[in-house]
Order: structure tokens, then C-alpha cells, then sequence
């Protein structure tokens, strides 16, 4: 192998050479490299050195079996070698391959899909923080039990039974409501001492307070057969303030909007509690 330097190539002679033929090449070799004809030269004097511990080895059975053993171990130890670099150049080609490449891009891609997914799963937390803290709006609605009243007071018990919201935030005492249902009086007026509206809105006379906010309030009434008065009010330092006062026909719907964040109760036409919640 071009790799293995032998006593065979010192001598310039094949491995199966014959013993008269290794005698003839030393001979050669001496004659050209032998220090009487090349005093002083150093080049010279170590190749006669090379030439000479070729002959010795090579000119005895023992040693040149020896050394033909030496060369089969060392030929097998430079292929072994030589297999496990192509077998290098390979994987690095394998790895520069078209098949490579798209074994990364999808890596890399289903590492995108899970960034994406936990961006999305980010932005909906965000979105849920965000209503929770008034950046959105945000809808709630109470829903107004049936009655058989033309114009009556909500009751809370009454909210309650119908699925209407109930985990709000006390912030005001108020009156206990009735127990059992009882006929209310035949309001013919409003409070502002107009007629009630032909449909659902605001009574004139009063202000629309806490309109600074995103959040809306709407107030179902389309269950009951009954018109209904609302008060918004406002829980301020655990005094009662009415933002907004409106009319709700029977089978009508109502929603505030804009309300600003704060605590709020939903009461009838005596101030009773229907409902209270709090927007952040």
C-alpha cells in the first residue's frame, strides 16, 4: 500500500521477490550508495543505512516472514481506516442531501407550529385578561322573570330563578325582597312625572352617567309580559350613586354601553336589589 513504507520498497524489489533477486538489488544499492563513493554526504549515508537493515531483514526466512506479517496487519489497519472515511464522507454527504435538508426544514417547521401554537394559546389569555380588565368590551346581560304587572319593580329572588348572573360582588346593603309574589301598584307615571316611553330607553330628566368605559349591561326583558323600571347604580366607597335610570317595555331589551369600570348594582323602582356585578 502507498501508505506503508516496507524494506521491499528500500531495496526497490516486489514482496515476492526471490532471494537472488534481493541479493542483486542490494548489490546495486550499495555500489551506488556507499560512503567511499559518497564522502561527506549525508543524504547518501542514510539511505545506505535504509538499504542496509532492508538486506538484513529481507535476506533471512524468519525475519522476512516477520516483516511480511507486520505489512498484511498494517495493509488491514490503512483499509479499516480508509473505510471509515468514506463511510465519514458519506454521512457528511448524506447530511448535505436533499433529504437532510428537508428532515431540518421539517424539524424546524413543526418547531414553528408549536411556537404558533403557544403564541395563539398567548394572544387568548391576553384577550381574556384584557376583558376581565375592561380593554374589551364586555357584555353581561340579566334576564327579567315573567310577571303579570304592567309596570313593576325586578325582583332579585325572582333574577335569580331565571339563570340570571349571580356572582357579582355585594357592595351596598338593600332591602330584603318579598318572599312569595305580590301584585304591585299600577305605576301610570315615571318617576320624572311623564308618562312611561312607548319603547325601551332612558327616562328623560336624568343623566347618563359612567359612560367612559367599554364594557355593556343589556337588560332582558323579553320573557315577561310586563314593563319594567332599571336602575344602574353605582357602588362608590359603599354609597349608592344612580348612574342611569331606564324603561324597559314588555318583551323589550335594553343594553347600556360604554360603562366605565367600577362596582354597579341593577335595582327596581323602590331601590331593591336585582343584581350587582364589578367591572375591572
Amino acid at each position: 500500500m502507498s501508505g506503508i513504507k516496507t524494506h521491499y520498497d528500500n531495496l526497490k524489489v516486489a514482496r515476492n521477490a526471490p532471494p537472488e533477486v534481493i541479493r542483486s538489488a542490494y548489490k546495486a544499492l550499495s555500489s551506488k550508495y556507499h560512503p567511499d563513493k559518497n564522502p561527506g554526504n549525508p543524504t547518501a549515508e542514510r539511505i545506505m543505512k535504509l538499504v542496509n537493515r532492508a538486506y538484513e531483514v529481507l535476506s533471512d526466512p524468519v525475519k522476512r516472514r516477520q516483516h511480511d506479517i507486520w505489512i498484511e496487519r498494517m495493509e488491514r489497519v490503512e483499509v479499516a481506516n480508509l473505510q471509515m472515511g468514506i463511510e465519514s464522507e458519506g454521512t457528511r454527504r448524506k447530511k448535505s442531501g436533499p433529504r437532510y435538508l428537508e428532515r431540518i426544514i421539517k424539524s424546524i417547521g413543526s418547531s414553528l407550529w408549536d411556537i404558533l401554537r403557544v403564541l395563539a394559546f398567548t394572544f387568548k389569555l391576553i384577550i381574556i385578561i384584557a376583558v376581565f380588565a375592561g380593554i374589551i368590551n364586555y357584555s353581561i346581560t340579566w334576564l327579567i322573570a315573567p310577571d303579570e304587572s304592567p309596570v313593576r319593580e325586578i325582583d332579585a329572588a325572582e333574577s335569580s330563578s331565571e339563570g340570571s348572573i349571580n356572582n357579582g360582588v355585594w357592595c351596598a346593603p338593600a332591602p330584603s325582597p318579598q318572599a312569595t309574589a305580590t301584585t304591585e301598584p299600577d305605576f301610570r307615571l315615571a318617576p320624572n312625572g311623564f308618562p312611561w316611553p312607548a319603547k325601551a330607553g332612558y327616562l328623560e330628566g336624568y343623566e347618563i352617567l359612567n359612560r367612559a368605559g367599554l364594557s355593556s349591561i343589556t337588560i332582558d326583558n323579553s320573557r315577561n309580559g310586563a314593563d319594567v323600571f332599571v336602575k344602574l347604580v353605582v357602588c362608590d366607597d359603599r354609597k349608592l350613586k344612580v348612574a342611569r335610570q331606564l324603561f324597559i317595555p314588555a318583551y323589550g331589551v335594553f343594553t347600556l354601553d360604554r360603562v366605565t369600570a367600577g362596582a354597579y348594582d341593577i335595582r327596581g323602582l323602590d331601590h331593591r336589589l336585582v343584581q350587582n356585578r364589578v367591572f375591572r
